[in-house]
């Protein structure tokens, strides 16, 4: 694939395979400008571009590349760890969702309270 190819294929495809290191970076960049959070799994010199693009880059702590370790800010010992790490970070969204959600009921409290302390 081109990279205009690339480019256009990202609006219908999850997953890419075979990409040069370029269109690998240039995916992920395309990615963020549609303020999409991308993390990035990688082990070689050939993922190093794209590692340090991603917003989160994750690497192997045995069995990846120097480079690629270098870059990644997630260093993980199994692919079980990346699963473990997915699901937490589902746990932590539901956390932030629901600490939105209390913020806006103590805020609209306080309004309502000095709403009724003007009027009274």
């Amino acid at each position: 694939m081109d990279l205009s190819e690339v480019v256009r294929q990202s609006e219908y495809v999850s997953v890419f395979a075979r990409l040069l290191p370029s269109q690998k970076g240039v995916l992920i960049m395309l990615l963020q400008q549609r303020h999409n959070i991308v993390a990035m799994v990688g082990d070689g010199p050939n993922d190093t571009v794209a590692l340090k693009v991603a917003d989160i880059g994750i690497s192997f702590i045995e069995n990846s590349s120097p480079l690629a370790r270098r870059v990644s800010k997630i260093l993980i010992n199994e692919l079980a760890d990346l699963l473990t790490l997915i699901h937490n970070a589902k746990r932590l969204r539901n956390w932030v969702k629901y600490l939105v959600f209390l913020r806006s009921i103590i805020l609209l409290s306080m309004f309502l309270i000095l709403y009724a302390w003007i009027l009274s």
